[in-house]
């Protein structure tokens, strides 16, 4: 019952990443955050197995990665902006 909307997420993830919607993949990161959040309150009141524990943390590191991943290409992005304006500066002189 729950594959359905779980592949659908997945799906909408893959978009995200191919088409590089920013605010989307920022928004998976902080809801990946959430749902550790709230598999550890499952467990801690055992309302689910430990072992859902290990599910959560494969979502946690790819959430960081996925973090990562946004914070590399935003240095890239300022690093191309930096060098775009020297490079205009140097034109007008």
């Amino acid at each position: 019952m729950l594959a359905i909307p779980l592949f659908n997420l997945g799906v909408l993830c893959i978009a995200a990443g191919r088409t590089g919607s920013r605010p989307l993949l920022q928004l998976s990161v902080a809801m990946r955050l959430w749902v550790m959040a709230v598999l550890a309150v499952l467990v801690a009141v055992r309302l689910a197995p430990v072992v859902v524990l290990v599910v959560g943390l494969i979502d946690l590191a790819s959430a960081a990665l996925t973090l990562w991943a946004l914070r590399a290409e935003s240095g890239q992005r300022l690093q191309a902006e930096r060098q775009d304006r020297r490079g205009r500066r140097a034109t007008r002189v």
